[in-house]
């Protein structure tokens, strides 16, 4: 009873591994795989029933049931290796073997009606177990022929396919071809030995759950077939295929002629760790899955730009992971056209770039003759524009480090602006500009209006730039660079963050310029008492943390107005 029950057992895990081919494979699995895991499940149930048989009729039907498997799963075998190696087989071919299967399997159904096939059949127990006692008759012989004529035929198929220099799993052939000679070497040993029990529910389990195994790869190997047949008409790409364990699988021809070296990478193997374009730039990007469905990048293959596109491979209903593909453009004429014209867009750029600057130059040069016109209006203010713009430098560099977030453009604009601060005094009556002394109240009224006249003034000179950030810079700083952090200064009475940053920063540097020069109305203070009345009015006249950033200066600015001729 023992081995009944293992019988039985046998019969259901056939059924499991069915169910487990369903499962992998979903609705793009191969029909042949389907018939094999079906004709071994169907046959052990028929084996475990003979086990358990009460009488030779019963017996004799569940023996002719197994024959499924020995006619047919060679079949089935067949057509699946001619498909996996790429060989057709003739109609002919097929057609008479399907012929041959279908009358053995005719003849050994005659059993109990004909002595062809079996004589004579009767049933014993052994150990508890059924058996079944055979005489065989003439046409016995028949099935032992056509066994041999699969066995051949696969063999045929398999060196066909070597021979036309087929590239080739070949651990999945040769994995395959137990499929067939497993079973077939069994039943030979069966019946050489004359074994007392039936060993094929064994082989047939055995060999189909080793081919679980390779189902993957045999997957793998029908993708790439029908990416090659995508491929095929379209000789401008190449592909390449590899499966989870970067083993490469397959390609095109336009993949050999870009990489030469995949002639002496075996199927289903890696290509050697070396120094070869393949290796270092398709095997080395494969390690680096980072999870993506699909990635590109441009490499150079001697003389050529090929663009390469690595997808992964998915199959069954779930959608399983089984490899990637990696798609191949030869790209270089594209890429020859793009540098071209790169190559063109760049001159005209630095053409486009040298007009534009000398037309900045030329702007340059017309505001700082304005800027120096004005100043040789003003007795008072000597040298005054040309110091001013070199402490806004000074005074930039510092706010570039202590403040990141102000960006380095916005204070090369406030730098470029710097000249223009005081371009209003120019419509300032001479009398008053020029005036020695200190001003009275009306006078100075009339001085202050230079600021908003300033602003009018720099937005007319501007109005042809097409930098919209540096116009308004180059505005609010002639504008309201006289306001005050706590809103008593002009022209319009601004406090706090109110006041353009633009602004605050060339109060700092206009007020401190004025307090260590000489006018017409004072003396020139030294550094100490300069430093002094703007730490004072931090917070008042100034913003407190622009005015911190400016009293760190202190020592660069020293040096600059050492430095600076008389």
């Amino acid at each position: 009873m023992i081995i009944c029950a293992l019988y039985g057992i046998l019969a259901v895990v056939s059924f499991i591994q069915l169910l487990m081919l369903i499962i992998r494979g979903g609705k793009e699995q191969n029909i042949y795989h389907i018939l094999m895991y079906t004709i071994c499940a169907v046959c052990n149930i028929a084996y475990f029933a003979i086990s358990i048989a009460r009488s030779a009729d019963m017996a004799i039907i569940c023996n002719n049931i197994t024959y499924l498997g020995g006619v047919f799963l060679p079949l089935c075998v067949l057509m699946r290796h001619a498909d996996l190696c790429g060989v057709k087989l003739h109609k002919g071919l097929i057609a008479t073997l399907m012929t041959g299967s279908i009358f053995v399997f005719g003849i050994v159904f005659s059993t109990g009606y004909s002595d062809w096939y079996y004589k004579n059949v009767s049933i014993k127990k052994v150990y508890g177990v059924t058996q079944m006692v055979k005489e065989y008759g003439r046409a016995h012989n028949s099935y032992k022929i056509l066994l041999m004529v699969y066995v051949i035929a696969l063999i045929a198929v398999v060196v066909k396919a070597f021979r036309d220099k087929k590239r080739l799993p070949k651990k999945t052939v040769f994995s395959m071809m137990a499929v067939i000679l497993g079973p077939c070497g069994v039943y030979l040993c069966e019946r050489l030995l004359n074994a007392p029990f039936e060993l094929l529910p064994f082989s047939y389990v055995i060999v189909l759950g080793l081919y679980l195994n390779i189902i993957n790869k045999l997957k793998m190997f029908d993708m790439s077939s029908s990416i090659a047949g995508v491929y095929e008409k379209q000789e401008e790409y190449g592909y390449i295929t590899f499966d989870l364990n970067k083993n490469f699988m397959s390609c095109n021809k336009m993949a050999y002629n870009i990489f030469p070296e995949l002639e002496n990478v075996e199927i289903d193997e890696m290509a050697k760790n070396d120094e070869s374009i393949l290796y270092n730039e398709i095997i080395q990007w494969l390690e680096i899955d980072e999870g993506e469905e699909q990635k590109k990048k441009k490499i150079n293959v001697d003389d050529r730009v090929i663009i390469c596109k690595l997808r992964r491979i998915y199959v069954g209903i779930r959608g399983k992971f089984i490899g990637y593909s990696v798609e191949l453009i030869d790209n270089t004429s594209e890429d020859n056209y793009i540098k071209l014209l790169n190559n063109y867009n760049a001159d005209l750029s630095k053409q486009v770039e040298e007009k534009t600057e000398h037309i900045r130059h030329m702007q340059n040069s017309i505001i700082t003759g304005m800027a120096t016109m004005v100043e040789s209006r003003d007795n008072s203010t000597g040298g005054h524009v040309r110091r001013t713009s070199e402490c806004v430098k000074v005074f930039a560099n510092a706010i570039k480090w202590k403040k990141p977030e102000i960006t380095v453009k916005f204070l090369a604009n406030v730098i470029k602006a710097a000249p223009m601060h005081d371009l209003g005094k120019i419509a300032v009556d001479d009398q008053i500009l020029r005036k020695p002394g200190k001003f009275t109240d009306e006078e100075y009224t009339i001085m202050k209006t230079h600021s908003a006249k300033g602003a009018y003034i720099v937005s007319q000179v501007l109005a042809e730039v097409q930098d919209e950030n540096f116009k308004e810079v180059a505005i609010n700083v002639a504008h309201y660079h006289h306001e005050k952090w706590d809103g008593k200064g002009y022209p319009e009475g601004l406090s706090g963050t109110d006041i353009p940053l633009e602004a605050r920063i060339m109060a700092l540097a206009d007020v401190f310029d004025a307090l260590v020069s000489k006018r017409c109305y004072k003396e020139a203070f030294n550094y100490d008492r300069a430093f002094d009345i703007i730490e004072e009015s931090l917070g008042s006249h100034f913003d407190p943390e622009l005015g911190r950033i400016f009293m760190e200066c202190r020592p660069k600015l020293e040096k600059l107005y050492n430095d600076l001729p008389e």
